[in-house]
């Protein structure tokens, strides 16, 4: 089935007897023909921020970034070390809890494409002194933010706040959600009761690519090598001929049988030199060299 964008359904059986009746529901999802689907994103160490790290149709932080400052599982979830308030009592005062950004047709991320944020913030009192900031970076290893908007909640408590924007160019992009008590407009204001937090996700060039080594599947060809990912280009390549010299000599070149999917080696390399005078010839395996036996021809047989 093919269908754009990403299509959830859930679907109810019930089965009638005479002893009664039972019904059980199953949820399915449909994504499009070619779209990785929805991710899950995972905390990753060296950006110190939640990443998805395949390019699918949604990216999300699930309840990785739920909480304010020491509550904030591997706080404060930033690329740059950017440091939450500490003043903040959870689901009291502001705090970030989740970021979602999604594709408006199910397909993966794509350079260019127009795509939906979604952060769900907890707003102090009414909501009127909290405004949430939002930034996007080209580059999440080397971020630098770019405004996108600001919401103030119309409400207290918890809030989802929405904004679309336009992916730029770049293979690992990120967002910035910066909520903030008063203040301007920053991806850092550091107030005591502000949270700032990241969300990188993978993004596709335009015309498809890869972003992993899961996009890569082999390509049945056994002397090509092993397939990967070039992120830099977004292209699937291959390692090249797995056959290389296994370093013995006396076995002979080596090189790869397509056919087997195995490498091989030539064999002997010292078979008889055509001269009946320099003896047998062997294989050196110590001096990497073909060796002859020498003169076969003693007193009296000369």
């Amino acid at each position: 089935v093919n269908v754009s964008p990403t299509s959830t359904t859930v679907y109810t059986v019930t089965a009638t007897t005479s002893c009664g009746s039972a019904q059980d529901s199953v949820e399915v999802t449909v994504i499009p023909a070619g779209s990785n689907g929805p991710q899950d994103a995972a905390y990753d160490g060296g950006l110190g921020a939640p990443v998805c790290t395949i390019a699918g149709s949604e990216c999300d932080s699930l309840a990785l970034l739920d909480g304010v400052a020491s509550s904030e599982s591997n706080q404060p979830n930033t690329l740059d070390g950017c440091a939450d308030g500490t003043s903040g009592t959870y689901h009291s005062d502001e705090s970030n809890d989740r970021i979602v950004v999604s594709t408006l047709d199910g397909g993966n991320f794509t350079e260019g494409d127009t795509v939906q944020i979604d952060a769900t913030v907890w707003a102090w009192n009414t909501g009127s002194s909290d405004t949430l900031d939002l930034y996007y970076a080209a580059d999440a290893n080397s971020p630098s933010w770019t405004h996108v908007t600001s919401i103030v909640p119309s409400g207290g408590s918890a809030q989802t706040l929405s904004v679309q924007y336009t992916l730029p160019a770049g293979s690992l992009q990120a967002i910035r959600a910066n909520f903030r008590y008063t203040g301007s407009a920053s991806p850092c204001s550091g107030g005591s009761y502000d949270d700032a937090d990241d969300l990188v996700f993978a993004v596709e060039p335009p015309g498809g690519g890869c972003t992993s080594d899961l996009d890569c599947p082999d390509d049945g060809e056994f002397c090509n090598g092993a397939e990967s990912c070039n992120i830099g280009t977004g292209q699937c390549v291959s390692a090249g001929d797995p056959c290389g010299d296994d370093g013995e000599f006396c076995n002979g070149a080596e090189s790869c049988d397509e056919g087997a999917d195995q490498c091989v080696s030539a064999g002997d390399p010292c078979g008889d030199d055509g001269q009946f005078c320099t003896g047998t010839e062997s294989c050196d395996e110590g001096g990497d060299q073909c060796v002859s036996s020498g003169d076969p021809c003693t007193p009296p047989d000369v």
